[in-house]
C-alpha cells in the first residue's frame, strides 16, 4: 500500500509536505523505488536493510558500503560517530591553550585525511587499543578516565559509541549479514560501564559531602 495513505490513517498524521519530502529522500537514496505499474513508492532491498539498523538512513548507507567493500568494522564505528558525534571533549570553558590542544589531537587522529569522522574513528581505536594493552578487566575506571582526559576524550561518549556499535552489529548478526560482537566482549564492556557508573556515583557523593561540609562550616 502507498505509505502516504497509511500515514493519513494515523490519529495524528504527519504533514503531507514532510511525508513527500521523506519519500523523495528515500527515492534519492535508492531506499524506495516506484512500482512500474502503479507508480507507488515501495521499499527496495536497501530500504529493507536500512529498516534493520538503529541509524538515520544516510548513516545506514555507511554500514551497507562497509559490508559491500569488506570493511564493516571501520564503517560501523564511523556510522556510530556520525550518528552520536565524535568522542572529543567539548567544554565552552576551555582555555585557549586547551582548545588548541584539542585541535592538535583531532589533527593527529585524522592524519592526512582532514575528516571529523576519521578523527572520531581513530580516537575510538586508540581507546580500544589502550584497553587491550592495559587489560580490559584490570584497567581501573579512574585510570581510564584520567587517560581519556589527558587525551581530551570523553569516556561517556566513547561508551555511547561502543554501545551503538554493538547494537548495529547485533542487528547485522540477527539478519545474517555479520557474525556480530562476541558475547564475552559485550559482557566485558557492560561490566566496565557498571564500574564507571559506580565510580561516578561515589565521586558525586563525595563532592556533595564536601559541599555540605563547606556550606555548614563543619570541621
Amino acid at each position: 500500500a502507498d505509505p502516504r495513505a497509511f500515514l493519513k490513517m494515523m490519529p495524528d498524521p504527519p504533514e503531507q509536505e514532510r511525508v513527500d519530502a521523506c519519500i523523495r529522500r528515500f527515492l534519492e537514496l535508492n531506499a524506495m523505488d516506484k512500482h512500474p505499474e502503479t507508480l507507488r513508492p515501495e521499499p527496495t532491498h536497501f530500504g529493507r536493510f536500512l529498516k534493520l539498523l538503529p541509524l538515520d538512513p544516510e548513516v545506514g548507507n555507511l554500514v551497507m558500503n562497509g559490508l559491500r567493500y569488506g570493511i564493516p568494522d571501520e564503517c560501523v564505528v564511523v556510522a556510530a560517530v556520525h550518528q552520536r558525534g565524535d568522542p572529543f571533549l567539548e567544554d565552552p570553558n576551555m582555555s585557549l591553550h586547551q582548545a588548541k590542544e584539542v585541535m592538535a589531537v583531532r589533527h593527529t587522529c585524522s592524519g592526512k585525511f582532514p575528516s571529523d569522522l576519521i578523527a572520531g574513528l581513530m580516537a575510538y581505536r586508540a581507546w580500544r587499543r589502550k584497553l587491550e594493552e592495559q587489560g580490559s578487566s584490570d584497567w581501573a575506571p579512574a585510570e581510564e578516565a584520567a587517560w581519556c582526559a589527558a587525551h581530551y576524550l570523553s569516556l561517556n561518549k566513547l561508551h555511547e559509541l561502543e554501545e551503538l556499535r554493538t547494537q548495529i552489529f547485533d542487528a547485522l548478526r540477527d539478519n545474517g549479514y555479520h557474525s556480530g560482537v562476541r558475547d564475552e566482549e559485550k559482557e566485558l564492556m557492560r561490566r566496565r560501564r557498571r564500574q564507571k557508573d559506580k565510580a561516578d556515583a561515589a565521586a558525586a557523593a563525595a563532592a556533595e559531602g564536601r559541599a555540605t561540609v563547606a556550606q555548614h562550616g563543619i570541621g
